[in-house]
């Protein structure tokens, strides 16, 4: 799966009239009122929403925006369960970025490197 990014947006304005009206819309419709957003990414690639904004005198626009995870990290297990002593095949991917290096700790003092790692 790939690991989520929990990302905090925050929009500000000058000029106009009175006080400003914010509303962001994310994928599937998911919308937030105010100036400060937060918003968690469960997908890969490039991140698009909206932010709509508006003043007491009428002036309002719909910004359309796209921003960039720099890194995702997606990892996988070849089994989940089965009989003791079970042999898991592990495997990591990244998207973004360049020169990885993969390290995996299995908490019982093993350890491995490399994109695919193997723990009984």
């Amino acid at each position: 799966s790939v690991a989520s990014l929990n990302a905090e947006y925050h929009a500000a304005a000058t000029g106009g009239y009175g006080a400003y009206t914010f509303t962001w819309t994310f994928p599937a419709g998911h919308q937030v009122s105010g100036a400060w957003a937060n918003y968690t990414w469960d997908t890969a690639g490039p991140l698009a929403y909206q932010l709509y904004f508006a003043d007491q005198g009428g002036f309002n626009e719909t910004l359309s925006l796209t921003g960039y995870a720099h890194l995702w990290v997606s990892s996988t297990a070849n089994v989940t369960r089965g009989p003791a002593p079970l042999t898991v095949t592990f495997s990591a991917s990244v998207l973004g970025g360049s020169s990885y290096a993969f390290a995996w700790n299995f908490g019982n003092g093993q350890n491995a490197a490399g994109s695919t790692a193997q723990e009984t």
